[in-house]
């Protein structure tokens, strides 16, 4: 029964860090100690080198197997970094185990099947997403296709097969020079286009990368492509107030025509904390109800990464405090409640001030509750809790 119990332990770890789910994955390990050496899989998975050398030490054809339920390579686990980081584990190290499979026969190619069999991403692409430098050099050393775009997905929102390449993502994702030099060292083509017609260029301008976007204009790209969408995201990202304004000025109807997809470059602002470009999108009048990851709006994601000042900033400029995400079904103050829980931002003293923040401006408790009855304070730290009940924002349970 014990075996049993952690064999069924190891395929949910295993499932874990397929899905990012860090708390989990550690939680599992902290239950069931000894659970990364219960398989090559979750060796790699967990970083456990000694442990996976001595898996190839017993049986080197391991490294070239796949078993049910997911016929995940051993290769892709050892590729997954945040994880790994988490408990400690060096880039190095998780170079080495990495190396140590593909000794041992590993395929610097293999790939893992996304959604419902929908396409493939390969190896390479995890160190590209998580800036491993190291294991990208190892991985790229025994092979590894840098031009290889298949089915490379853009967020968690998944749009499959747009034809990616890894430089793709290095550049959009704010990588640094360095890995975007590998890459182009071992055949990268700097001017590879998506299925849309974007360049790993143009990303980089889009994103607010620009070391990466001089870089890759010093290295042959084309960028006559810019348009000035483009030109204006980036002016954005970078607070570039003057060059924003002046694009503004020639394009007086750009910020009111940008797609969903271009209007998501406000929530990628609060994601990465650019105070300064969030405001400066919002004086150009940004739209504040596309929705993007996750479907949730930029009050949703302001509230969850405990970005009290923003929070404050956006509900003064008119961000609707009760609209549902598309994904969820929850309105910002449930997203706060959440995050103050799961998030790894701010602390309690945040999350109380966003909640009264929130309250102030009229946030209401049906759209608080998600589309599985969840309540807010069903998924909240105590001291919010004590924050929503102080407010009178209670109820019965539905």
């Amino acid at each position: 029964m014990k075996s049993q119990e952690t064999a069924l332990a190891g395929l949910e770890l295993l499932q874990a860090v397929r899905h990012d789910d860090i708390d989990r994955a550690l939680a599992l390990l902290t239950r069931h100690p000894g659970l990364e050496s219960v398989s090559i899989r979750t060796a790699c998975a967990a970083g456990d080198l000694a442990a996976v050398r001595a898996f190839l030490a017993r049986d080197a054809a391991l490294a070239t197997q796949t078993i049910p339920p997911d016929h995940t390579w051993p290769l892709i686990y050892a590729c997954f970094a945040e994880f790994k980081r988490c408990r400690g584990v060096s880039d190095q190290d998780q170079a080495e185990i990495v190396r140590a499979l593909l000794d041992a026969g590993a395929d610097a190619n293999a790939s893992i099947r996304v959604g419902d069999g929908e396409g493939t991403i390969p190896a390479l692409y995890f160190p590209s997403r998580a800036g491993n430098v190291a294991v990208a050099r190892v991985l790229l050393a025994y092979g590894a296709r840098p031009t290889d775009g298949e089915s490379l997905y853009r967020d968690g929102q998944a749009e499959w097969q747009i034809g990616e390449t890894p430089l793709h993502r290095a550049a959009a994702n704010g990588y640094g020079v360095e890995i975007l030099a590998r890459f182009m060292a071992c055949g990268a083509d700097v001017n590879a286009a998506r299925r849309d017609g974007t360049t790993p260029y143009t990303l980089a301008v889009r994103s607010g990368n620009a070391a990466a976007a001089v870089w890759l204009a010093g290295s042959g790209a084309d960028r006559s492509r810019l348009t000035p969408t483009d030109r204006l995201l980036g002016a954005c990202l970078t607070t570039d107030t003057d060059r924003a304004q002046a694009i503004v000025s020639e394009h007086p109807d750009i910020v009111a025509s940008l797609s969903e997809v271009d209007a998501g470059a406000l929530l990628q602002a609060i994601v990465d904390d650019k105070q300064d470009a969030v405001r400066l999108m919002l004086a150009l009048g940004w739209p504040l109800t596309s929705q993007s990851q996750w479907g949730g709006t930029a009050l949703h994601w302001a509230a969850w990464h405990a970005q009290r000042t923003l929070v404050q900033t956006l509900i003064e400029h008119g961000a609707p405090v009760n609209v549902r995400d598309t994904r969820y079904g929850s309105s910002p103050i449930g997203w706060a409640a959440h995050g103050s829980q799961y998030s790894d931002k701010g602390s309690d003293d945040d999350y109380v001030a966003i909640v009264e923040m929130l309250l102030d401006a009229g946030a209401t408790r049906d759209e608080a509750i998600n589309r599985w009855q969840e309540s807010p304070e069903s998924m909240a730290r105590p001291a919010v809790v004590a924050a929503l009940h102080a407010r009178g924002f209670v109820g019965a349970e539905r």
